[in-house]
């Protein structure tokens, strides 16, 4: 039971960081496209770019991380499931 608790939380998280991982990829480009036009140099354009790479890539990277840690615990229960049937099936 509490490992379904465990991989609902999971889904949660999944959706909240893919769903925000959009909004940042908008913010961001949206952003990007107020600061240009305002920045008076290189150097402003260049910070602009960073916010708004930023603002679409770090949730990103956290959705990534949270959907590889779901893939690997589902990795881990199907090994688990395998050690016990071979177990079994050399007992018998």
């Amino acid at each position: 039971m509490g490992n379904d608790i465990g991989l609902l939380i999971q889904g949660g998280l999944m959706k909240f960081w893919g769903a925000l991982a959009v909004a940042g990829a908008v913010l961001g480009g949206f952003f990007l496209l107020m600061a240009l036009p305002a920045a008076k140099g290189a150097p402003q354009e260049a910070a602009a770019g960073a916010v708004a790479a930023a603002l679409a890539v770090v949730p990103y990277v956290i959705f990534r991380v949270v959907e590889r840690s779901a893939a690997h615990r589902k990795d881990d229960e199907r090994f688990e499931e395998l050690k016990r049937l071979l177990e079994k099936r050399a007992e018998s």
